[in-house]
């Protein structure tokens, strides 16, 4: 369907604007921790608070803020188990963004962006998984270059 990933981009912006950005990871951030999303970020370690997650319209939906290097961490897929890969028809969107407003996304309808997304559990109050990206700069945000975003993880509940 089309318009599924637009839905996927709308959450995200959304559940961001209504995030927690004072709080947020340190050192420590533990795979298995709880409501944590933790990845390494063009080589720098992220610890993200989850500020929200949610599944709506069918899709898994997280968002995450580390106030401490000033980024953000979201995604949104299919809330289903299993593994999906950015392409065309598979509703996958990675955002990567820093407090002064620059993105970085992938997703099937951004060139040069790939990623992959594991949800190796999921149930009504929860998921985990794991994931690994490379996001392009989203056209007038400021942000150049891309960002590759490794060893992903994520704990959540809703």
């Amino acid at each position: 369907m089309a318009y599924r990933p637009a839905l996927v981009v709308a959450s995200l912006i959304i559940t961001m604007a209504c995030g927690d950005s004072s709080t947020g990871g340190g050192t420590g951030c533990m795979a298995t921790d709880p409501l944590t999303v933790a990845a390494t970020v063009n080589g720098a370690a992220y610890c993200g608070a989850v500020d929200n997650a949610f599944i709506a319209l069918g899709n898994l939906n997280v968002a995450s803020t580390n106030a401490a290097s000033a980024l953000s961490l979201n995604f949104g897929v299919d809330a289903t188990v299993g593994i999906k890969t950015i392409g065309p028809g598979v509703p996958l969107t990675f955002q990567v963004e820093t407090s002064a407003g620059a993105i970085w996304i992938a997703a099937p309808s951004m060139a040069g962006s790939s990623g992959t997304l594991t949800v190796l559990t999921l149930t009504a109050t929860s998921a985990t998984g794991t994931f690994n990206f490379v996001a392009q700069p989203s056209p007038g945000s400021g942000a150049t270059g891309s960002r590759t975003v490794l060893n992903g993880s994520f704990s959540v509940t809703f």
